[in-house]
């Protein structure tokens, strides 16, 4: 690429878009992405004509004063309408249906960020074009670059069909860390468990696991999952949040994947939870691998480990989903932390544009 030359043309974004749409706007699912879309669509003057569901959840529901009805019955009301997609999905037969959906009618699932109040807009990526075409620069594949710039095109249109391929498998995410003897390994944001459980299959090296969860609900369940666990790799639970500094930290309880430290958009209940940062937790132990899934804390959690990224050069997966600016912000941090890391770009198959992972080795 050419200094200077953009990754692609923005004409609009989809908000842009959706503000001189004059054709009925009908919005798919109910719940919290539902609320949020409600009142995104108010801020540029526009009201869903309707809301819908699939069939198996129609029960007669009622969702901010509309009937909620199933598809066949909006086919019936409007001749032409647009879809909004407002729930997101790792199923494959949900997954399907979208994109079958979407290659018969206008729809869109339009970004909104897990943390955080600003969209990746037009004005976004054009305020920050030097720097996302920084990272695209750095990228060490041409699957990290596809994933990258497909990332970018749905975020700013909000089009699923650039999403359909840009996806990578288990294998692939952990193939990005090559030759790494892993023995010492970090996992910010532990859950139940899970990533664990994929750390122990993928590094044959492993002999201790920091697992670090903040939410007591999954803390519980991690726990248990460490004194089950049949392997010889001591996984020690950690009930904290990853910050950039020692103390403690107001924390919205949600019981799930994505309890957070940050402003939270889902029913929770606000605790206070201690904070740790990294380069506190482990002293002068060696750290050979650090994930950071901490709902939108990654900025703080890097912070907080900048002493051990310099001294051991630990291999880094970092999720870049959170916020909209993550995607070119967190990848700029870390070379300022350590300029000798090669950055791999994976994400799982989901709708929306979530699950996605900056591998730096």
């Amino acid at each position: 690429m050419q200094k200077n030359e953009p990754l692609f043309l923005a004409n609009g974004d989809i908000w842009q878009t959706l503000a001189k749409e004059e054709r009925p706007l009908v919005i798919y699912g109910m719940g919290n992405g539902a609320d949020k879309l409600i009142e995104r669509l108010a801020r540029i003057g526009k009201t869903p004509a309707a809301v819908f569901a699939s069939d198996d959840f129609v029960r007669g529901q009622s969702f901010h004063g509309f009937r909620v009805c199933r598809f066949s019955e909006i086919c019936e009301r409007f001749s032409d309408f647009v879809i909004l997609v407002s729930f997101g999905s790792r199923l494959p037969a949900v997954m399907s249906t979208l994109f079958h959906m979407a290659e018969q009618y206008p729809l869109f699932l339009p970004d909104m960020p897990v943390v955080g109040e600003r969209d990746f807009t037009t004005a976004l990526y054009q305020e920050h074009q030097d720097s996302i075409e920084m990272v695209y620069n750095l990228l060490a594949d041409d699957l990290s670059k596809r994933i990258y710039t497909s990332v970018l095109q749905y975020k700013l249109t909000g089009d699923i069909r650039y999403l359909k391929d840009a996806h990578s498998s288990e294998d692939e995410d952990y193939a990005c860390l090559g030759g790494h003897t892993i023995k010492r390994a970090i996992d910010g944001g532990a859950y139940n468990g899970d990533t664990a459980e994929q750390m122990c299959r993928h590094f044959s090296s492993l002999e201790k696991i920091y697992a670090i969860e903040p939410d007591a609900k999954n803390f519980k369940k991690l726990t248990k999952f460490a004194a089950d666990f049949q392997n010889e790799v001591e996984i020690i639970p950690v009930h904290a949040a990853l910050w950039s500094e020692m103390g403690d930290g107001c924390f919205a309880a949600g019981g799930n994947r994505n309890s957070s430290l940050m402003a939270s958009s889902y029913e929770h209940k606000d605790v206070t939870v201690p904070l740790v940062a990294i380069d506190a937790l482990v002293g002068e132990e060696r750290i050979d691998y650090i994930k950071y899934d901490v709902e939108g804390a990654e900025r703080e959690a890097l912070l907080g480990s900048k002493a051990v990224i310099r001294r051991d050069h630990p291999a880094l997966a970092v999720s870049l989903y959170h916020r909209s600016e993550d995607l070119y912000d967190l990848p700029l941090l870390i070379r300022e932390i350590c300029p000798n890391y090669r950055f791999y770009l994976r994400r799982v198959n989901c709708l929306p544009a979530w699950e996605i992972t900056l591998y730096a080795v």
